[in-house]
C-alpha cells in the first residue's frame, strides 16, 4: 500500500478543523454526513465542530502547551509543513478549512461501480456561501501562479472548478481537483463522476442507500453509543453560545475590508466538560485496502501475485466488516477518552483463528515490574491457537507456497542437523494464557534507547521444560550464545565478529538467531559480509526463564535489570502515584470488576520523550523507537529508495527541553473487552 495514500487519510483528520454554529440552510441542519456519504464508502472521518474542538482542545494540557510563547517556532514550522503536505495531497489549504466550514466536515474514500476508488471532502458551509466563493477564488489565483491550470464547467446552473495541477515529478502523471459550491456545502473530489454523485444527493434531497444504513456502520455506532454517558448531548446554552460565537465572528467579516485576513474569534474556553464526541471515523479494513491497492499500479515483480488483502480475505480476516470509534476531547473529567469497536462477528476460520483473546480478571502489575516503566500492557491470549493457525498465513503471506511453515516445523523436529525439538509439545503446550508486555527508555536518548520486555507466563509446572526447549533450540546455532546471570541462562544474539558460518544446512530451517534471517551460507565469509546480511530483528536481544515466564527482551542489560528485581524488595510500577490514578479510573468505569482482555498503562511524557529528543538533535529519521518508526513511515516519501535515511523537515534547533514541557503530558489507560461480535476498546488521557 502507498504511504502517498495511507496519509491522505492519516493527515486529513489532524487538519480538518470546521466551526460548528450557524445552521441557516435547511441543508445543513438536515443532513448528517453519514447520510450524504453512499453505501459504497469504505473508509470516513468527520468532526462535527471546529468552534467546540478549538475550544475544548484549548483547556487540555497539551493544548495549552501549544499556544505557549516556548512552543511557537516548532508549532508554526510543523503547520507549515503539514500544510504544504496537506495542499499538495488535497487541493486546500489549512486555512480555508479553518475559515469556511460553518458546520459538519467530513472526508472519505468512496468507491463508485465501474470507476476507480475517489477520495472526497465535503463541508457544510452554510451561511458562509459568499465566503467560500471568496476563498476559492483566491486559491486558484494562488493555484494557478504556481503552474497549476484553471478550468470552469457548471453542473446544472451551477459552477464547477476544475484545476489541472503539474506532473509530479516522481510519477509524471496530472492530478486534478473538482470544487463545487451547491446546497449550502463545498465539496472537493479527485474525480468528477463522484463529485456529481453527492451534489445530486444534496439537491434531490434523496439520502437513501446511505452510510448510515450500511449494517456493520450501524452496528458499530450502536454500540460505541451504549458507552456513552447519559448527558451525551450539547446544552441549550453551549448552543446559544456557540451560535453568538459565529455571529459574532460574521459580524467582524463584514467589517472587515481584506477577506483573506479574516481570522475566526479566539472564544474563552468555558469550565466543565462537553461530553459529545467531536471526532467520527470508520472504516471498511480489507475493502479500504483493496480499493487503494487498486489506485496503485502493482510492481513488476508483483503483477502476477495475488493482494495482500486478498490473501488476508481467503485466510478468514473478512470476518473484519468494519472498524470504528469516537473521540470525546475534555470530558468526563478527562483530557482526552476514545472509544472504539472492531465488528468481527465468529465463527473464524483459517489465520482468523489466532485473534482469540479470552477475557481474564488478574490484572495486577507482579512485583518484579519496574516502577520506572514508559508503559505496560497485560494481555490474554490462546498460545495453541496461535501457533496451530499461524502457518497458512505464514505460507501465503510470507512464503507465498504451501506446506512451508509445515516444513519447517518438521525440520525442527526430524532434521538430523536441527535441535530436533517438537515446538508445539515441548514448548507452545507449556505457555500460559497472559502476556506482559512493559517499555523502558535509557538517558541519553539515542536512535535505539527503547527497550521492551515481553513476560509469557509459563504453566506452573512447565519452567523447567520450557528451559530444557531453549536449550535444544539455541545450544547449536551459531549465531547465540549462553551466558548465566544470577543462575539464570540466558541466550543472546552474538556479536558479528564472533559469527563462524555454518558450511552447509540440509534441512532448510533458517537460523533462529537473526529471527527469519537470511539462509546460511555454503562458504565461509568474511565478517563485515556476515554483519551486512543477518540484520537479526533485535541485535541486543535476549531470552531466559525465571520467576515462572518465559522472558523475551530487545536489551540484554535490560533484561537483567529485571531479573535483579526477583530477589530484592524494591517498589514496582504498581507502587506509582500515576499507576494509581489509572487504577482509580479503571474501577470507576467498572473495569476492575468485569473480565476483560487487555489492559494498559502509560505514562505519554516518556513514552513521547524518546521521539522528542531525537527531534530536537535532528536525528528523528534515525528513530529505531516504535513510535520514531511510524513518525518517520508517515513522512517518508514513496520515492524514497529503500535504505535511504530522509532528512528531517522539522527544525527542532529551538524547541525547549523536554523538561520544561513534561508537565503538560498526564498518565492514559487503555482496556479492551473481547465481545460476542468482536472487540470494545477504550481510552483515556489523564491530566498530568
Amino acid at each position: 500500500m502507498r504511504l502517498t495514500q495511507l496519509r491522505r487519510l492519516i493527515i486529513a483528520p489532524v487538519f480538518c478543523l470546521l466551526v460548528a454554529g450557524s445552521f441557516q440552510s435547511m441543508f445543513a441542519a438536515d443532513v448528517a454526513a453519514d447520510r450524504l456519504f453512499p453505501d459504497t464508502t469504505k473508509g470516513f472521518f468527520s468532526i462535527t465542530s471546529l468552534n467546540t474542538l478549538s475550544k475544548q482542545w484549548n483547556k487540555t494540557q497539551i493544548g495549552k502547551l501549544m499556544k505557549d510563547d516556548m512552543m511557537q517556532p516548532f508549532v508554526k514550522d510543523v503547520r507549515r509543513q503539514i500544510g504544504e503536505r496537506f495542499t499538495d495531497q488535497f487541493g486546500i489549504t489549512l486555512e480555508g478549512i479553518e475559515e469556511i466550514p460553518s458546520g459538519e466536515l467530513a472526508a472519505g474514500l468512496v468507491v463508485i461501480p465501474d470507476l476507480p476508488p475517489g477520495f472526497i471532502f465535503t463541508m457544510d458551509i452554510s451561511g458562509r456561501e459568499e465566503k467560500a466563493k471568496g476563498y476559492l477564488d483566491r486559491l486558484c489565483e494562488q493555484f494557478v501562479g504556481a503552474g497549476a491550470t484553471l478550468e470552469k464547467d457548471t453542473i446544472g446552473d451551477e459552477e464547477l472548478v476544475i484545476l489541472d495541477f503539474p506532473p509530479k515529478e516522481e510519477t509524471g502523471k496530472h492530478r486534478k481537483a473538482y470544487y463545487l459550491i451547491t446546497c449550502g456545502h463545498l465539496i472537493l473530489a479527485d474525480q468528477q463522476p463522484l463529485l456529481e454523485l453527492f451534489a445530486e444527493r444534496l439537491k434531490s434531497g434523496v439520502f437513501a442507500d446511505s452510510l448510515a444504513e450500511v449494517p456493520s456502520y450501524v452496528q458499530i455506532q450502536e454500540r460505541l453509543k451504549s458507552d456513552l454517558p447519559k448527558e451525551s448531548e450539547p446544552s441549550a446554552q453551549a448552543a446559544d453560545e456557540s451560535q453568538a460565537d459565529e455571529n459574532a465572528e460574521d459580524k467582524s467579516a463584514e467589517n472587515t475590508s481584506d477577506a483573506q485576513d479574516i481570522q475566526p474569534e479566539e472564544v474563552a474556553p468555558q469550565d466543565g466538560d462537553y461530553n459529545v464526541p467531536l471526532v467520527c471515523w470508520y472504516v471498511e479494513p480489507l475493502a479500504y485496502g483493496k480499493a487503494i491497492s487498486n489506485l496503485i499500479p502493482k510492481p513488476e515483480k508483483r503483477k502476477n501475485k495475488p493482494l495482500i488483502v486478498d490473501v488476508l480475505a481467503e485466510q478468514g480476516f473478512d470476518a473484519i466488516l468494519g472498524v470504528g470509534g469516537v473521540v470525546s476531547i475534555k470530558a468526563e473529567a478527562m483530557e482526552l477518552v476514545h472509544r472504539n469497536y472492531i465488528l468481527a462477528p465468529k465463527p473464524y476460520r483459517l489465520a482468523m483463528k489466532m485473534l482469540s483473546f479470552p477475557n481474564g480478571d488478574d490484572f495486577k502489575a507482579p512485583k518484579w515490574m519496574p516502577r520506572d516503566l514508559a508503559s505496560c500492557f497485560s494481555l490474554y491470549v490462546e498460545p495453541l491457537d496461535i501457533f496451530d493457525n499461524f502457518g497458512s498465513l505464514f505460507d501465503s503471506l510470507i512464503m507465498e507456497e504451501e506446506g512451508v511453515w509445515e516444513d519447517i516445523i518438521k525440520g525442527l523436529a526430524k532434521d538430523p542437523n536441527g535441535p530436533r525439538i517438537d515446538i508445539r509439545k515441548e514448548l507452545v503446550e507449556h505457555l500460559g494464557r497472559r502476556v506482559l508486555f512493559m517499555s523502558k527508555y535509557t538517558l541519553p536518548i539515542t536512535v535505539s534507547s527503547e527497550s521492551l520486555v515481553v513476560a509469557v507466563e509459563l504453566k506452573e509446572t512447565s519452567p523447567p521444560a520450557v528451559a530444557d526447549a531453549l536449550e535444544k533450540l539455541f545450544a547449536n546455532d551459531p549465531e547465540i550464545q549462553k551466558s548465566l546471570y544470577r543462575e539464570k541462562v540466558i541466550w543472546q544474539n552474538k556479536p558479528p565478529e564472533d559469527i563462524i558460518e555454518p558450511v552447509s544446512f540440509d534441512s532448510g530451517v533458517p537460523p533462529l538467531g537473526g529471527g527469519f534471517g537470511p539462509a546460511p551460507v555454503k562458504e565461509q565469509q568474511d565478517v563485515s559480509d556476515v554483519d551486512e546480511k543477518r540484520n537479526p530483528i533485535f541485535p541486543k536481544g535476549g531470552v531466559t526463564v525465571a520467576n515462572g515466564c518465559l522472558f523475551v527482551g530487545t536489551n540484554v542489560e535490560y533484561l537483567q535489570e529485571i531479573l535483579d528485581r526477583f530477589d530484592e524488595a524494591i517498589d514496582s510500577i504498581a507502587d506509582a502515584a500515576d499507576y494509581k490514578v489509572v487504577d482509580l479510573v479503571f474501577s470507576d468505569m467498572g473495569v476492575t470488576r468485569e473480565k476483560h482482555c487487555f489492559q494498559m498503562f502509560a505514562r505519554t511524557d516518556e513514552t513521547i520523550r524518546p521521539t522528542y529528543e531525537l527531534i530536537r538533535e535532528g536525528k528523528m529519521p534515525e528513530a529505531q523507537t516504535l513510535l520514531g518508526k511510524i513518525v518517520n513511515s508517515i513522512a517518508t516519501k514513496p520515492d524514497t529508495p529503500k535504505g535511504t535515511v530522509r532528512k528531517q523537515q522539522i527544525d527542532g534547533s529551538k524547541m525547549p527541553e523536554f523538561e520544561s514541557i513534561r508537565r503538560n503530558f498526564g498518565p492514559a489507560g487503555i482496556y479492551g473487552v473481547s465481545e460476542e461480535n468482536g472487540w470494545f476498546i477504550k481510552g483515556f488521557i489523564l491530566e498530568k
